[in-house]
C-alpha cells in the first residue's frame, strides 16, 4: 500500500487532494499542515514496519 492508498484508506480524502494541490502549485504546506502529514507519515510507516 502506497501512502495516497493509505490516506483513502484512513478516510483522508482531503489530505490527498490538498497534497496534490501543493505539489502541482509547486506551494509548501504551511508549518501545521506540514506538521500534520509529518504525523500522518509516521503512523504510516509504523504500519508498514508491522507489516514485514
Amino acid at each position: 500500500m502506497d501512502f495516497e492508498e493509505f490516506l483513502w484508506a484512513t478516510g483522508n480524502e482531503i489530505t490527498v487532494e490538498t497534497i496534490k494541490v501543493l505539489m502541482k502549485n509547486k506551494k509548501p504546506a504551511g508549518n501545521v499542515m506540514h506538521r500534520n502529514l509529518m504525523k500522518i507519515w509516521a503512523i504510516y510507516m509504523k504500519m508498514l514496519l508491522l507489516r514485514c
